[in-house]
């Protein structure tokens, strides 16, 4: 409007930043050759978090723990191995391991797939007993009468999450997402 008055203030804001900051760039602290595609799977889905004192890669259906200093601690070896005895544990892939900072603990999962592409289907996921990845687990299999495929996991205080894309048994048809809640105080 014609009668609107602007008013201007002369207040410098404190709050603001006037100056830009010093920019660090981003250094390797080690560097050393990892766990190879020795599966020979397309794409070879690699993943892998940090823990304390170890470094846990998988790379699809196999996977090695180094030490911070990148010695080789356990592999490689099959995923599979980490649920020895387990009546449906297939080394079928899909594997993803991440540290639990808050409890100080490993989690590792991979998909068993006994009779693809006809389910049932099963999520094999396991919790380290200790800080330590190299020694004893926590297992189970969950089963799923669509292919839990591609699961992604997050940690949360009051729970393990995964979501996965829904394959239809048999045809393989995508069936929507899948979403999965585990109760990480008794996977503890």
């Amino acid at each position: 409007p014609d009668d609107a008055k602007m008013y201007l203030y002369s207040e410098r804001d404190t709050v603001v930043q006037h100056t830009t900051g010093r920019h660090f760039p981003d250094t390797i602290i080690r560097n050393y050759s990892g766990l190879g595609n020795i599966n020979n799977v397309v794409p070879p889905d690699t993943h892998g978090d940090v823990g304390p004192s170890h470094y846990f890669q998988l790379v699809n259906m196999s996977f090695a723990i180094y030490d911070k200093a990148g010695v080789m601690l356990l592999g490689p070896r099959n995923t599979s191995t980490i649920w020895e005895g387990l009546p449906h544990n297939f080394n079928n892939g899909d594997g993803i391991v991440l540290y639990d900072e808050q409890a100080d603990r490993w989690l590792i999962s991979q998909f068993s797939l006994p009779t693809f592409p006809v389910g049932p289907f099963y999520q094999m996921v396991a919790v380290s007993q200790t800080p330590d990845p190299t020694g004893a687990w926590y297992r189970w299999e969950y089963e799923f009468g669509d292919l839990p495929d591609y699961p992604k996991f997050g940690i949360w205080p009051d729970g393990y999450y995964m979501s996965f894309t829904r394959l239809k048994s048999q045809t393989l048809q995508r069936d929507g997402i899948g979403v999965v809640a585990f109760d990480r105080s008794a996977m503890l």
